[in-house]
């Protein structure tokens, strides 16, 4: 994050090496973070992240943000932070990365929070949300299509949305091979149709 304020036109030619046209942030950086649900923190991130969001779109780039769970914590007014930063950007200014998992533990519809940012999002993170019993009824992360997510419904959001890449994500294995995690996953989106590489 801060690499992208000191030197954004860096970022630029990094991401050229790889051929990439979206840089993403993984989460509001630690210097906004302090109290995620005063709005005066996102201002402060985006008059701070603004000069950065020219230099890449005069660069054919797109700043990406990445949610958590923290950033649908409601305002006074009602609005979660996803919502206030799509409102006070431009489609070419910033796009979201939205993970499924955690907008469902953010107590969201990720069909819905994809559907709301259509043209926004050229990348998904496709992580689904199991449900577990143990001592206590506790989520987990699981791989796509094993858990409690409707992907008909969001693999459907996407299209509509225009979105470019669903990249499978699945932070915690609990002890299962991370390759086969993903094969399963693989497996899961190839079954809906989708093109895969």
């Amino acid at each position: 994050g801060n690499k992208m304020i000191e030197n954004p036109k860096q970022t630029v030619i990094d991401h050229n090496i790889l051929g990439c046209d979206y840089i993403g942030l993984g989460s509001m950086p630690d210097l906004f973070n302090l109290n995620i649900s005063d709005r005066t923190v996102v201002d402060g991130f985006l008059e701070n992240y603004g000069s950065v969001m020219k230099v890449y779109k005069d660069h054919g780039k797109l700043l990406m943000y990445h949610n958590h769970q923290f950033e649908f914590i409601k305002f006074e007014n009602g609005q979660n932070m996803i919502e206030y930063l799509a409102e006070r950007t431009a489609p070419d200014e910033l796009g979201f990365t939205v993970d499924t998992y955690w907008v469902q533990y953010g107590g969201y519809n990720p069909a819905k929070i994809i559907a709301s940012l259509s043209d926004r999002v050229p990348c998904v993170h496709f992580k689904d949300y199991l449900i577990v019993r143990q001592k206590e009824n506790s989520v987990r992360m699981a791989q796509v299509g094993y858990g409690n997510l409707d992907w008909d419904e969001i693999i459907s959001a996407c299209e509509d949305a225009g979105t470019k890449y669903a990249l499978i994500e699945q932070d915690n294995c609990y002890g299962e091979d991370p390759f086969e995690c993903m094969k399963k996953s693989f497996d899961f989106l190839v079954s809906k149709g989708l093109d895969v590489e």
